[in-house]
């Protein structure tokens, strides 16, 4: 069961770092937690936008770590133009609704914890 979690929380943190590459700020609050959706339901676009102005060029998952049963640490390793690559942890949460982490949910970034990647 962890491989398949895996898998589903490793394809999330994929689509919403390609988005940003892409600077697809509507596709990244597709990938983002029910919770933070539900607490930026109005402006969480122009908050991705403003947070994540920065040009990815690249990215990689360097390892995964489940941390509860819906919950996973990902060391993700970031390029930005004229920048040494930056490594740092990002958390993918499964949910079925907001606050309410399960297994049985949709996994989703928490916008904030990839918010280390840009300092």
């Amino acid at each position: 069961m962890v491989v398949k979690h895996k898998k589903n929380a490793s394809a999330a943190l994929e689509s919403y770092l390609n988005a940003w590459k892409g600077k697809d700020y509507i596709a990244m609050t597709k990938h983002c937690t029910e919770t933070w959706l539900e607490d930026k339901a109005v402006i969480g676009i122009s908050i991705l936008e403003h947070w994540y102005e920065k040009d990815l060029q690249g990215f990689r998952i360097i390892s995964a770590k489940q941390t509860g049963n819906a919950a996973m640490d990902f060391v993700v390793a970031v390029q930005f133009p004229s920048e040494d690559e930056k490594v740092e942890r990002v958390r993918v949460i499964c949910e079925a609704a907001p606050y309410r982490p399960t297994i049985m949910g949709r996994w989703g970034v928490n916008p904030v914890s990839g918010l280390r990647l840009l300092n």
